[in-house]
């Protein structure tokens, strides 16, 4: 088998669950846990050998708008899952009628159908469960209640959600629901991938309404899923198991009360979420708050940039200095954009950022003047500098290759990057064996650091002779 279940099982007896149960609410992040060490034994974990889950050190990256569960860990040590058909569980104490918040980091690793579902059915007090398949789609275990005779039987969904390749990390949140619709005596569970939360004509709309697998209810969709084996597993959850192969990290598990809600903003300058240049949000970083809380964030451009469009959760607004999130219920993003300022690009046609222009310079107006014209007196063009990766106030830098070695078998060239604008495309390395043809062809190419390029050409002609040039781009 090579999945990772997270199971939602009744605690009975020979289950293999922890002897002490856990108190909630309850949250792992084992940055602390010694490397190389089991988590089995220790904070409610348990095992048939402590071999199951190991921890490791691993320092990854997670860029979805929801974040990590965690955001506050270093995220370097996570748990090593080798537990083929067994599991590794944690048991906890919650109070009776109440709700149950699950949430934690999968690293999955993609498993055949057969081999995932036959585990999972063979075990009658599962409540939930779910598993990536070979196509990298998450799959869920619920009930179907039929309207015959209003019995359920346990089917597996796919999740209608982007698909998770196999070997990197996911965010799974679960929250199940003890207390609604007691009268017919239904337990509901909704689930979130990489904050998302999955939907189908299996769901519900809310948990007062069951709609049935008949029609006319069957094009109906809702994310609320009625737990499997409802029949015989009526009681609150009382363990979370994990089964597989693979790695988790950030374990969350609330009780009665819901767990915070997180507010995550973002900075995209030039449309990359990576690129903070533009702009500032105050607070700058993930925030947690109480459910049914608000709060706040200030929303600037710095020098040179201009605030031009605002997200909520991916839905245009207009762009405010101010904005208010107020009764906070659930997970949010907001993401302010920003562009840079630039030359008009008369006389050049090329649009140069001011930022770029003002870089050690004393140059505040006239943007365009100074971007076409050679300021440092290298009788190179300002704009040029700017496309090349040279400095504008310095006549030693130009984007000058020159020929380190030819001795007919080893063709080496070189120049060098001063300044970089990470919305330029890189470095081309263009070769021809005619000067005064038109058949350059690009042989390799450089993303653009301040250094030293050097470069030798693998395969050159193998007679006669070759010429060498290095060409920029520019998008504006």
């Amino acid at each position: 088998m090579a999945a990772i279940f997270l199971v939602a099982a009744l605690a009975f007896p020979g289950m293999g669950l922890a002897n002490t149960p856990s108190l909630l609410p309850k949250t792992n992040t084992f940055e602390t846990v010694t490397k190389n060490t089991s988590i089995v034994g220790s904070d409610g974990w348990y095992a048939e050998t402590n071999i199951y889950a190991m921890v490791t050190n691993m320092t990854y990256t997670y860029s979805a708008p929801c974040g990590f569960p965690v955001p506050a860990a270093t995220h370097t040590n996570c748990v090593k899952l080798d537990t083929e058909n067994s599991s590794v569980s944690n048991q906890f104490g919650a109070p009776g009628n109440t709700n149950v918040y699950i949430d934690t980091m999968i690293q999955f690793v993609a498993s055949p159908d057969e081999d995932a579902r036959g585990i999972i059915t063979n075990d009658n007090k599962i409540q939930v469960a779910f598993y990536v398949n070979t196509n990298g789609q998450l799959v869920i275990y619920h009930s179907i209640i039929e309207y015959s005779g209003y019995t359920s039987t346990n089917a597996f969904s796919v999740v209608d959600l982007p698909a998770v390749a196999s070997g990197t990390w996911a965010r799974v949140t679960v929250t199940m629901d003890y207390r609604n619709d007691q009268y017919n005596f239904y337990k509901y569970y909704q689930i979130a991938l990489n904050g998302q939360v999955y939907s189908n004509v299996y769901g519900i709309y809310d948990t007062q309404q069951v709609w049935l697998d008949e029609p006319p209810y069957s094009d109906a969709t809702g994310s609320w899923f009625i737990i499997a084996n409802r029949d015989t597993a009526l009681s609150e959850l009382r363990s979370v198991n994990f089964s597989g192969t693979g790695y988790f990290d950030d374990f969350l598990v609330f009780g009665d009360a819901a767990p915070p809600v997180s507010i995550t903003p973002w900075v995209v300058s030039q449309g990359s979420s990576a690129d903070t240049r533009g702009g500032w949000i105050s607070p700058s970083s993930i925030i947690f708050l109480t459910v049914g809380t608000s709060t706040n964030f200030t929303i600037g451009a710095n020098s040179y940039w201009t605030y031009t469009n605002l997200t909520v959760n991916g839905i245009a607004q207009s762009p405010t200095n101010y904005i208010e999130f107020n009764n906070v219920t659930s997970n949010q993003e907001f993401r302010a954009f920003f562009s840079a300022n630039r030359t008009t690009g008369s006389g050049s046609n090329v649009k140069v950022p001011h930022w770029w222009l003002a870089q050690g310079t004393t140059w505040t107006n006239n943007w365009d003047y100074h971007a076409t014209n050679d300021e440092d007196g290298d009788l190179v063009l300002t704009w040029h500098e700017w496309l090349m990766g040279s400095l504008a106030n310095n006549p030693g830098s130009y984007l000058d290759v020159s020929l380190v070695s030819s001795d007919s078998t080893n063709f080496t060239v070189s120049w060098r990057c001063d300044s970089v604008d990470s919305e330029l495309g890189p470095y081309l390395v263009q070769r021809s064996t005619n000067m005064t043809g038109t058949a350059w062809s690009v042989v390799t190419s450089f993303p653009r650091v301040v250094g030293t390029y050097t470069w030798t050409d693998p395969d050159p002609p193998v007679s006669g002779q070759a010429f060498y040039r290095v060409a920029v781009t520019n998008m504006y």
